[in-house]
């Protein structure tokens, strides 16, 4: 084998990703030894089964971290299994952590630079970036020490023999972090495709008013059809079901790239942002209860995070946070009100010319319709109706109609049984657009177009 320049072959790079799949699927059998690939595999470390491990220590920059193996009574039997130490308290990554320990077991080169090199230090060897020092269950022990990264990618390693190899960026990853690499980033349960929620309620400084939203009860008795959701403040509307939903179940399933702190008090939330969040979310599910505070994103994206109950400061990409800065108005189902109509005991039409009510009895094909007494064709009102419910919340505004607004049209619907009314009132507005509300809600824009259709409309029925 030559002194420098050896490069590992193609099924030893094989090998090293059939390794990583292995640590993936957790396959590597306890009690075996690791697979040895072919006599041109360069190791830094001569492979040996986990189960041999008692401990690997790791001193780096970044404050490494210490692991531990012991043994453990299952309800299947004894188990061996490593722990991370002084971090039981934390959501500790399995997979994280079975990958480094098996990494060590298997620590496979891509290339032995020098065999006898003249200054370690050329390197960054002496001192070293990071000293991974591995104690066995029979007393002996192995060292790796990761220098300083190459030109063309990888980490510069060496054993007890002296050695330089490089090492692939993946494989020596671990070896330069903290305890905190082996945090569990998945922060909510469940996932974005079939999580539901029984409310959720979104606030922080990003909004003037929390964001109340709740999961409806089923009830075959409203007069009005309700979507699965519906916001409850700061205004009383249906929640978008493309939107406004497919937004929200972004809570479920929530990653974060890495975990950076520990939390012991608000000093540790104010040095993220945290202490007055930007964005906050509280939800109830039947997955779990949580609730999340985000700090407002730099100038590249990035977040910082802390769960409740962690006691852990998270950093991501907001792109992972579709709701953080949403508003009701990107929540809200537009369409101001959808009554049954054969829960409808009146519609009342007023106009700045004329005030019609028109009475309703019976249901589907005995629907009766009538005005002052005399019938008026079911048909033609099932089609003015329809254009009486399109009525839609299609801007938010700040402006407010004027004292003399001229009202374009108010729309009050009285359900059967004194099960109450809801009123869409319509006001002359800026050009093209005319002033609507909900019930004396917020004042929202919507297209003049709609006003002249329906008055053309009434007008064409009358």
């Amino acid at each position: 084998m030559k002194k420098t320049g050896i490069t590992i072959g193609a099924a030893a790079l094989l090998l090293l990703a059939m390794a990583a799949a292995l640590v993936r699927l957790n396959l590597s059998p306890a009690g075996e030894d690791p697979v040895t690939p072919d006599e041109d595999t360069l190791f830094v470390i001569s492979p040996r089964d986990e189960t041999d491990i008692r401990s690997i220590r790791v001193d780096n920059e970044a404050g490494g971290f210490a692991v531990a193996g012991e043994s453990a009574t299952t309800t299947t039997g004894n188990a061996f299994r490593f722990v991370l130490e002084n971090a039981e308290a934390y959501p500790v990554s399995e997979e994280r952590l079975h990958s480094a320990v098996y990494a060590v077991c298997n620590f496979a080169v891509s290339t032995l630079v020098a065999e006898e090199p003249g200054n370690p230090a050329d390197f960054g060897l002496s001192p070293a970036a990071a000293q991974v020092t591995v104690t066995y269950d029979d007393g002996t022990t192995a060292q790796i020490l990761l220098g300083d990264t190459a030109l063309g990618g990888g980490r510069y390693a060496s054993g007890a023999g002296g050695a330089v190899y490089l090492v692939g960026d993946a494989l020596a990853a671990p070896f330069m972090k903290d305890w905190l690499y082996f945090m569990d980033t998945l922060l909510t349960p469940g996932n974005s495709t079939d999580s539901t929620f029984t409310s959720i309620t979104l606030g922080g400084a990003v909004r003037e008013e929390p964001v109340e939203i709740r999961r409806n009860q089923e009830d075959e008795s409203s007069p009005v059809a309700l979507s699965t959701y519906q916001i409850l403040s700061p205004i009383n509307l249906r929640l978008d079901a493309t939107n406004g939903t497919g937004s929200l179940l972004g809570l479920f399933g929530l990653s974060a790239e890495e975990a950076v702190h520990t939390v012991a008090g608000e000093e540790d939330l104010a040095a993220y942002g945290l202490a007055e969040p930007y964005s906050t979310a509280q939800v109830a599910s039947a997955e779990g209860s949580f609730s999340l505070w985000v700090s407002q994103p730099d100038a590249a994206g990035m977040a910082y995070l802390y769960k409740e109950g962690t006691e852990l400061v998270y950093r991501l990409n907001q792109g992972a946070l579709p709701w953080l800065e949403l508003q009701y108005t990107d929540l809200m189902d537009p369409v101001a009100v959808l009554p049954y109509i054969n829960r409808l005991e009146t519609v009342a039409v007023e106009t700045a010319e004329a005030a019609y009510t028109f009475h309703l009895t019976g249901e589907d094909e005995e629907l009766a319709v009538s005005l002052d007494g005399a019938a008026i064709d079911a048909a033609a009102f099932r089609s003015l109706y329809v254009q009486l419910i399109s009525a839609s919340l299609d801007e938010e505004t700040a402006e407010t109609p004027g004292e003399n607004a001229a009202l374009r049209a108010r729309i009050t619907y009285v359900y059967r049984g004194g099960a109450g009314q809801d009123v869409v009132e319509l006001l002359e507005g800026p050009a093209r657009r005319v002033f609507i509300r909900l019930n004396d809600g917020p004042w929202f824009l919507t297209r003049s177009l709609y006003a002249d259709s329906l008055l053309e409309q009434l007008a064409g029925l009358l």
